[in-house]
């Protein structure tokens, strides 16, 4: 019998995936071609001062040459590995993106058979209705992790070549981790409005458009309190309730002045490369800890929630 249960969640699962597939490729393909778009590029900056592969850490380059007359030198603050993860790829764009997956699927998944009565389908297999809302928010589920992990796979190998590997290599993979914890908490949380909202869909839709323009605008905030000389007490404590500050980054470094890590490397016999490394700042270990517990608490009690109502809802067989 369970193992009839277990063939039986399956195929629901796969039945999703085999009628949409097409557009989960679509997503995956997007996503993994942003993704090379914006971690290739953190290559090339270094190569014009005698470096071929990226950084990881925030950096500042200054390459002094000399004349016979004198010397002349520039600066360059390339954008690195963590710049780009922290702004683009586990930053807001991301977060943007996977509400857009996470809305398409949740709708597919729940709504749409809702409405159109296409859930009874399902309720003529021997599977209670929460083996149903488990099947299909596992199919949600998969669907994030193929769209995420090919292109955390380009993150891993292009970090795993980058001068600074030996010590930053681990704060990557588990700034993915946490990053994925985010997207777990998020299918739990817009499905959950799909299911409370599954006879008037565009509500849903709206709510969460609402939280992706709240992202945004803190995204803007914090950006702005990050780059301006004196910024607005208000606009650095703002930070704190922004949603995306559940995503603890463990690669935050700071210019901190007359403490930083300088190494000069002299590339030709008149040329002289100055790296400054800004300083690794290391998160509240209470909040690191934390911020993965309370988002699985949300996502599960998410889950729960919407499984309770799926169960209770009246779906006009």
């Amino acid at each position: 019998m369970e193992k009839n249960v277990f063939v039986q969640n399956n195929r629901i699962v796969f039945t999703h995936l085999k009628i949409h597939w097409k557009l989960v490729l679509f997503f995956a393909i997007c996503w993994f071609l942003f993704t090379v778009s914006l971690m290739v590029p953190t290559v090339f900056p270094f190569t014009e001062f005698g470096y071929n592969r990226p950084f990881i850490q925030v950096l500042h380059i200054l390459s002094e040459t000399q004349h016979e007359n004198g010397s002349s030198g520039s600066g360059s603050s390339p954008m690195t590995i963590s710049q780009v993860l922290n702004s683009s790829l586990f930053g807001p764009p991301a977060i943007i993106f996977f509400t857009v997956v996470i809305m398409t699927f949740a709708h597919l998944s729940f709504t749409k058979e809702i409405g159109h009565n296409q859930i009874g389908v399902w309720m003529t297999l021997s599977l209670s209705r929460t083996q149903i809302f488990v099947s299909k928010l596992l199919f949600i589920l998969f669907t994030c992790f193929a769209i995420f992990m090919p292109s955390f796979l380009v993150i891993i190998i292009i970090s795993a070549t980058a001068y600074d590997a030996n010590q930053f290599m681990g704060l990557v993979l588990l700034y993915g981790l946490i990053f994925f914890i985010f997207i777990l908490a998020l299918v739990g949380i817009y499905t959950l409005f799909f299911i409370i909202f599954s006879d008037k869909p565009a509500l849903a839709l709206i709510i969460i458009s609402m939280i992706s323009v709240y992202i945004i605008v803190t995204s803007v905030i914090n950006l702005f309190a990050s780059v301006a000389y004196e910024p607005a007490k208000w606009m650095l404590n703002f930070k704190y309730f922004s949603i995306q500050s559940l995503i603890v980054s463990p690669l935050n470094f700071q210019y901190v002045e007359n403490n930083q890590t300088v190494v000069e490397n002299i590339i030709s016999e008149n040329t002289t490369v100055t790296l400054t490394f800004n300083n690794l700042v290391k998160a509240n270990l209470g909040w690191q800890i934390a911020s993965p517990i309370v988002l699985l608490s949300l996502g599960c009690g998410s889950s729960y929630l919407g499984n309770h109502i799926f169960n209770r809802k009246n779906f006009n067989l």
